[in-house]
């Protein structure tokens, strides 16, 4: 997967920053999350978990970039894994995930990711790679009583 990495886009102009679960970036990463999962999910799976329920399950280590006004981009990660990532500044996020992707294969072979198209984050990063990739349609049905 590392030579299906694009090699047009502009480098990052900062170097990315690096949290870990504890440490206040951590929450403030963690809070920008929160609020963009929550907006971009609303149309197809309304997130109803309280904020300390929902970072339970998020990964302990972030790549961010931050400027004056705070954090502005994040990818949370995991191994081999960028589990989610989220932005509040669309015009710099791609060179943000090219520089993300550019340090996990360092020391990765191959990284995983989920994008849903709901997501224009996770659509960002689908994008960074030249390899087609075919859309996918999954559903999942609840069998048993509810209540």
């Amino acid at each position: 997967m590392k030579d299906e990495l694009r090699n047009d886009i502009s480098p990052q102009s900062s170097e990315l920053l690096k949290t870990t679960r504890g440490e206040l970036e951590y929450i403030q990463c963690c809070e920008l999350l929160f609020k963009y999962y929550k907006e971009t999910h609303e149309s197809i799976n309304p997130l109803s978990a309280s904020f300390e329920s929902f970072i339970d399950d998020i990964p302990n280590d972030v790549l961010y970039d931050k400027d004056k006004n705070g954090i502005k981009h994040v990818a949370f990660i995991e191994e081999n894994e960028i589990a989610y990532v989220c932005s509040n500044d669309e015009a710099t996020f791609e060179s943000f995930l090219h520089a993300v992707a550019s340090e996990m294969f360092l020391s990765n072979d191959f990284i995983y990711f989920e994008a849903d198209d709901v997501d224009w984050c996770g659509m960002a990063l689908k994008n960074l790679f030249t390899i087609e990739v075919p859309e996918t349609f999954d559903t999942w049905l609840f069998e048993g009583k509810w209540m």
